[in-house]
């Protein structure tokens, strides 16, 4: 499941026109896995320095670092706890985390 991980971040990121990462929420719908796993999952990748974390007001943007693993790792486990919230217009609906912090893979 790792390897469809790596994947799933490594093709969002070259077929993104502005290189952006993938939304955290998005591996697990993508893959149909628990949310929850899924972040244990990436928490090892990130160990193993496969994958990287942006979080902020802007997290398409990959600052002047990374974080340090051992604060993606924290973040990613705060992230269990974060809910995602469906808004809805008319016919038009999509989901957002209720959070000021989302999370991306790159």
């Amino acid at each position: 499941m790792k390897d469809k991980i790596e994947s799933l971040v490594y093709n969002f990121f070259l077929k993104s026109s502005d290189f952006n990462g993938i939304p955290l929420r998005n591996i697990s719908k993508e893959l149909n896995i628990e949310y929850e796993g899924s972040i244990d999952l990436i928490k090892e990748l990130v160990s193993e320095e496969i994958v990287s974390i942006q979080s902020s007001t802007n997290p398409h943007i990959i600052g002047f670092q990374h974080y340090p693993i051992d604060s993606q790792k924290h973040i990613l486990e705060d992230a269990k706890n974060t809910k995602e919230k469906i808004h809805s217009f008319g016919e038009f609906s999509f989901s957002s985390e209720e959070t000021e912090f989302p999370i991306f893979l790159s």
